[in-house]
């Protein structure tokens, strides 16, 4: 019985395609030949298939023809059968092939006759695989060979394999053949892939990035899995090869956009960076033509993955991050207001803030104005998000510890949240803060939280 894989590495992720070639290698042997049609667009490994299959088919003891088709002029009609036909033994070919009739001349028939005839001296000894690639742009005459044989093939203990993207003119050959179709890799194949390298532990949703990002071609689902350090980096292993293919002037938006969120609006990444003639659209549709990103019109895009963000923040470093976050506080300050708008940009002023101390009072103000508005509309928790981003800042910016007013506000919008014991916390945090600062209002609002 044939081997089902060709080896435990080579055959991971086609486990069901290769029993099928196997499953004709077994009738091969015992007199029966088939035809295998392999199919699938570029980049879907079908020739990566064939060299595996003809590997364990010379391991069983087949002999192996592999033909080669091509549009290039200088070669001779049928070349690619002459090539795999001459591979298969000692039998002379050259006579077969020396001078070839047209396809639609009346010779034509008797020359087929005779190439199904050689081929049944070279199995006498052994069965034979033969391999013809590429056949999508063969030239005529080995189309219609190879449909020839297809039809005589029963009787011989031969496997004709014909590798192909799908063509119209090829579909008289497939209805004879038993289809291997071969389809971009799944999660679940890809797990299988990264598991055979190796590289355990991947989650279920990077495996799901990288088959999205990669469109589950098999070359590069390999290429990830035998790149990657360990689980961390597969998808840090796929966004920087595509990040690589980036413009410096679209890397630089695209950070801008990672920078400003991770659903970013488009008018504002070409807003922070007008002054390098980006069309954020442009961008936008070549991230997702990359994977890392989707166009989600008509004014946004989304990233495919947190690490897109954090890469794409590496290749500006920390002080760019803080001077896109400034001029994300500025463009924001403009416009009509609102409470997004607001909270917005309080969040790129409180990311900025540690230009100076200015700047950090002034971001603070701007957080707890947002903060303000928030718990007015009933998002008590972004507000509480926000207060506790500017106690941070408080202190990171060499502000000190935060004030009274600010701590009262935290526990307000953290009680709020209904977190009874976190509040408690910071409104008594905010008492002892009230004593220094001499800040009765807000000694009164922590007091009558405690109370409450």
């Amino acid at each position: 019985m044939s081997l089902v894989d060709p080896s435990p590495q080579r055959g991971v992720g086609r486990s069901r395609e290769f029993a099928t070639a196997a499953f004709a290698r077994d009738t091969a042997r015992a007199g029966r030949g088939s035809v295998l049609a392999v199919t699938g667009m570029s980049g879907m490994g079908k020739t990566w298939f064939c060299e595996a299959l003809a590997e364990v088919a010379a391991e069983e003891g087949f002999g192996v023809g592999w033909g080669s088709c091509g549009p290039t002029r200088d070669t001779p009609p049928l070349w690619p059968w002459q090539h795999a036909l001459a591979e298969l033994g000692n039998v002379e070919t050259d006579g077969l092939f020396r001078h070839p009739p047209a396809p639609d001349s009346p010779e034509w028939f008797a020359h087929c006759a005779a190439v199904v005839n050689h081929l049944r001296e070279l199995a006498e000894e052994r069965p034979n695989v033969v391999i013809l690639d590429d056949a999508h742009i063969a030239d005529e005459a080995t189309l219609q060979l190879a449909q020839f044989v297809a039809r005589h093939v029963r009787g011989l203990p031969l496997v004709l394999v014909v590798a192909h993207q799908p063509l119209p003119e090829l579909d008289a050959l497939d209805r004879d053949a038993t289809s291997i179709a071969l389809h971009g890799f799944g999660a679940v194949e890809a797990a299988e892939i990264f598991a055979a390298r190796g590289v355990e532990g991947v989650s279920d949703a990077d495996i799901a990035f990288v088959v999205a990002a990669t469109g589950g071609l098999p070359f590069e689902v390999r290429r990830v899995a035998d790149s990657a350090m360990g689980a961390d980096g597969v998808v840090r292993s796929v966004v920087d090869r595509r990040l690589a293919q980036l413009s410096p002037e679209m890397l630089f938006a695209a950070a801008c956009a990672a920078v400003l969120d991770f659903s970013p609006r488009l008018s504002d990444v070409g807003a922070i960076t007008v002054d390098k003639g980006i069309n954020p659209l442009a961008l936008a549709t070549e991230l997702e033509r990359l994977g890392l990103a989707t166009v989600q019109l008509p004014d946004g895009m989304t990233f495919t993955h947190e690490q897109v963000r954090a890469a794409l923040e590496h290749t500006v470093g920390h002080d760019g991050i803080v001077d896109i976050n400034l001029r994300a506080a500025v463009l924001l300050e403009r416009g009509a207001p609102s409470t997004e708008r607001q909270y917005r940009r309080a969040r790129h002023a409180l990311a900025a803030a540690r230009l100076s101390a200015g700047d950090g009072y002034l971001a603070i103000s701007i957080a707890q104005d947002a903060a303000a508005a928030l718990v007015a509309t009933n998002e008590a928790e972004r507000a509480a998000e926000l207060l506790a981003a500017a106690c941070e800042t408080h202190e990171a910016a060499g502000l000190g510890r935060p004030s009274a007013a600010l701590l009262a506000a935290h526990a307000q919008a953290v009680l709020r949240c209904g977190r009874l014991a976190s509040a408690r916390e910071l409104f008594e945090r905010a008492v002892l803060a009230a004593d220094d600062d001499q800040d009765a209002t807000s000694l009164a609002i922590a007091a009558l939280g405690l109370g409450g």
